[in-house]
C-alpha cells in the first residue's frame, strides 16, 4: 500500500474517553468549557470540577449556596486561569485562581449569563502592568457577557474582586438570549474592537473603540437594525470563531448555529467603521441529511435535524446531534465522519455539548457523566485536492506538504489553465516545474505559434538539466539561439500597423513615432538579453553550429560578440581585416 493510500485509509477523527468519570453524587455535567489544557465543568447539583488534562488533577468546588442553585453555564478563559459560573437563578460567580473560593459578582445579580467573550489581548496586557503588580492571574481584563434577556455587560475582576460591571447594550425590540459572543482586535489598531453577537435568530456585528463602552455607545439610542436574521424556533444557538494561528493571529472565520443551517463566513479586517461589517461574505451550510431522526425540529413542510452543539476546526465542522456525531468538510461540505453515540449514551449518559480549547487546538465532547476528546489527525490531507477542484492553485500548492506527485498535479493543472487563458509566458514558467514531457510542452507552444513563451520554457529547462546531460543541453541552448535570432529579425523589420489610425495626420504620425520608439526599445532589450545568454551558455553551445546560425541571420554585431566571449582571436582578426 502506498503512503497516499494509507493516508486516505486513516480516519481524520477519532474519539477517546477520558479515564475519569463523574461520580453520581456530584450530579450530571450540565456545561463544559476548555482552555489551556484545562476543563471546567459545572453539574446540575451545584458542583464545579476543574480538570487539568496533562496530569489528571481534579479540583471540586461546591457553589456557596450549597445545592440551592442550579448551574446553567460555566466559562473558562483561553489561559485556563479565569472561570465564571452562571446559575439558572441569576447568580454569577468568579472562581478565584489557585483556590476553591468563589466570589459573587453583585453587579450581575439577577442576570443569567449565556455567553462570554474573553479579550485575549487584555489578559496578555494585564501581565505587563508591573507598576500595578498585576499578572494574568490577577486580572481578567475587560470581559463581555451576553445575557438571557438580550443585554451585553462589561465586567472586570482584579485580585478576586469585582472592579467594574456595567450594562453596555441591549436588544431594543424584545428580550432574546445572546447565546454567542465573540470579539477580536483590528490588526492595525489595538484600540479598535470587533464584536459579534448571536441569538437563536439574529446575528449582530459591532465595530469601535477605544473602549467597549465607547464602542457600544454608537449603537445605543434608536433601533439598531444592522443585523442578519434567520427565522427559526430554536431556544439555543452558538457562535464560534476559527483561527489559523492562535492567539497571535486574527480570527479568520465565524460559524453560527441556526435552525436553517450553519451561517458561516470569512472575517476580513480592514478599514471598517462603526456600522460596517467584518463578515460581509457569508453563506448557509445545510446540515447533513445523514443525521438521524432523534433531535429533529419540526418546520414547515417537514423536519430538519439540528445539532445540539457545533465546533469548527480549520477545515471541518464538528456536529453533535442527539445520539450522533458527524464531521463535515468545510470546503466540500461532504460528511467525512459519522458515528452513532446511542450505545455510549446508555453507559455514560446523554451527550450534551462540544468544547474547543483554542490555545491548544483540542476539541472535547461531554455527556452527563464523561468527557471525550475528539482527536484530529492530518485534517488537511484532502484540502489540496478540494482547492484544486475550485481552481485555487496557490491554496492547493500550500497544502501539498512537499509531496512531489501532488505538487506536480497542481502545477500541471495550473499551467494548462494559464495556457487556455492566453497567459503563455506564465504557463511556460509553471510547465517548467512539472514532469510533463519536454516534447509535449514544446510541441504545444510551437503549434500555438508562441516562440517567446517557448523561449521562456526552454531557458527554465536549461537551468534544471544536470551538467551530465551534455547533448540535451547543447540541443536546447541551440534552439534558444535560433529563437533569439528570429525575434531580432522580426524586430528589424517594418513594424505592424497596430497603433490607433484614427484622428488627424499629426496624431497618426505621433502614434507611429511612439510605436517605432517602443519597437527600438524592445530590439535593444532583446539584443542585450541574447548577448547575456551567449555569455552564460557559451560552454554548452557548439561553436561551429552557433557561428553558422548567427552568420545565416546576418547578425554581424552578435557574431562579433560571440567570438569575443569564446576568445576566438583568429576570427576577430579576420573579421577586422575584411572590414
Amino acid at each position: 500500500m502506498s503512503d497516499s493510500d494509507a493516508e486516505l485509509d486513516e480516519d481524520i477523527f477519532t474519539i477517546e474517553r477520558l479515564e475519569w468519570k463523574l461520580d453520581k453524587r456530584y450530579g450530571r455535567i450540565a456545561s463544559l468549557s476548555a482552555g489551556n489544557n484545562t476543563l471546567l465543568m459545572g453539574t446540575d447539583m451545584g458542583w464545579v470540577i476543574r480538570f487539568t488534562v496533562v496530569d489528571d488533577r481534579k479540583v471540586r468546588i461546591e457553589l456557596p449556596s450549597h445545592g440551592r442553585e442550579n448551574i446553567h453555564r460555566v466559562f473558562l478563559d483561553p489561559t485556563g486561569t479565569h472561570g465564571l459560573v452562571s446559575t439558572v437563578e441569576g447568580t454569577t460567580y468568579y472562581i478565584v485562581p489557585g483556590s476553591k473560593r468563589m466570589v459573587q459578582l453583585k453587579g450581575l445579580r439577577g442576570v443569567v449569563i449565556e455567553s462570554v467573550a474573553w479579550n485575549k489581548h487584555s489578559v496578555i496586557a494585564a501581565s505587563s502592568k508591573s507598576s500595578r503588580g498585576l499578572s494574568a492571574t490577577d486580572s481578567t481584563g475587560s470581559v463581555l457577557l451576553g445575557t438571557r434577556k438580550g443585554s451585553i455587560y462589561e465586567v472586570i475582576v482584579e485580585e478576586g474582586k469585582e472592579k467594574f460591571s456595567k450594562r453596555l447594550w441591549e436588544i431594543d425590540d424584545g428580550p432574546m438570549p445572546i447565546c454567542g459572543l465573540q470579539m477580536d482586535v483590528f490588526p492595525t489598531d489595538n484600540t479598535k474592537f470587533f464584536v459579534m453577537a448571536a441569538t437563536p435568530t439574529r446575528h449582530y456585528q459591532f465595530i469601535g473603540g477605544p473602549t467597549y463602552e465607547a464602542l457600544f455607545s454608537r449603537y445605543v439610542g434608536g433601533r439598531y437594525r444592522g443585523f442578519q436574521e434567520l427565522p427559526g424556533r430554536l431556544s439555543y444557538s452558538e457562535l464560534h470563531f476559527s483561527y489559523n494561528e492562535y492567539p497571535n493571529g486574527n480570527a479568520q472565520r465565524c460559524a453560527w448555529l441556526t435552525q436553517a443551517g450553519i451561517f458561516q463566513g470569512d472575517l476580513v479586517f480592514g478599514a471598517q467603521s462603526p456600522g460596517d461589517k467584518v463578515c460581509d461574505q457569508h453563506d448557509l451550510v445545510n446540515y447533513p441529511p445523514t443525521a438521524g431522526l432523534d433531535g429533529k425540529v419540526g418546520v414547515s413542510g417537514g423536519f430538519v435535524a439540528v445539532p445540539l452543539s457545533i465546533a469548527m476546526s480549520q477545515f471541518h465542522y464538528l456536529l453533535l446531534f442527539k445520539g450522533q456525531f458527524i464531521c463535515t468538510n468545510r470546503l466540500s461540505r461532504e460528511v467525512v465522519y459519522d458515528i452513532s453515540l446511542k450505545t455510549d449514551a446508555k453507559r455514560y449518559g446523554a451527550f450534551r455539548g462540544l468544547g474547543c480549547d483554542l490555545s491548544q487546538g483540542t476539541f472535547w465532547m461531554f455527556s452527563e457523566h464523561c468527557v471525550f476528546e475528539v482527536l484530529i489527525v492530518n485534517e488537511d490531507r484532502d484540502v489540496w485536492r478540494l482547492l484544486l477542484e475550485k481552481g485555487d492553485f496557490d491554496g492547493a500548492l500550500r497544502h501539498c506538504k512537499e509531496s512531489k506527485p501532488k505538487l506536480d498535479m497542481v502545477r500541471s493543472k495550473q499551467a494548462d489553465k494559464l495556457f487556455s487563458q492566453g497567459y503563455y509566458k506564465e504557463a511556460a514558467r509553471v510547465y517548467a516545474q512539472t514532469t510533463r514531457t519536454f516534447e509535449e510542452i514544446t510541441l504545444q507552444f510551437v503549434t500555438a505559434g508562441k516562440p517567446r513563451a517557448l523561449k521562456t520554457y526552454l531557458l527554465l529547462k536549461l537551468g534544471s538539466l544536470p551538467a551530465t546531460a551534455e547533448t540535451q543541453l547543447t540541443m536546447v541552448s541551440t534552439w534558444v539561439t535560433e529563437i533569439y535570432l528570429s525575434e531580432l529579425a522580426d524586430l528589424d523589420g517594418p513594424p505592424p500597423e497596430s497603433w490607433d489610425t484614427s484622428g488627424d495626420e499629426k496624431e497618426r504620425e505621433a502614434a507611429a513615432r511612439r510605436a517605432a520608439e517602443e519597437r527600438a526599445g524592445e530590439r535593444k532589450r532583446v539584443s542585450a538579453d541574447f548577448r547575456r545568454f551567449l555569455e552564460d551558455h557559451y560552454d554548452i553551445l557548439d561553436q561551429a553550429t552557433t557561428f553558422n546560425i548567427i552568420s545565416s541571420h546576418g547578425r554581424t554585431a552578435e557574431l562579433t560578440h560571440y567570438a569575443e566571449v569564446i576568445g576566438d582571436r583568429d576570427w576577430l582578426v579576420r573579421h577586422s581585416l575584411s572590414r
